[in-house]
């Protein structure tokens, strides 16, 4: 059997945590850097940071339960009832 080339010693939560890191600082930065410069353009100095941070925090809580659902789905995938059922 061959191995891979670029073979990775990481293992794949080490992978799974730096993408939700960088996924997670993208989501956070973004909104904030936009709301700032929508303050500095209207002169509404506290409301486009507050509404850039309030958005940033929302995509990224919505990003990690996403991770997380898929992640426990693939640990425990959803067992129809009748299996349920039939394991009894």
């Amino acid at each position: 059997m061959q191995k891979r080339r670029h073979q990775t010693k990481h293992p794949s939560w080490v992978r799974l945590a730096v993408r939700l890191a960088g996924w997670v600082s993208v989501a956070l930065f973004l909104p904030l850097a936009l709301g700032i410069l929508l303050d500095k353009s209207t002169g509404l100095s506290p409301l486009g940071l507050l509404l850039g941070m309030s958005v940033g925090m929302l995509i990224a809580l919505t990003i990690v339960l996403r991770i997380i659902r898929n992640r426990l789905l693939i640990l425990s995938p959803i067992v129809d009832a009748e299996d349920n059922k039939e394991s009894l």
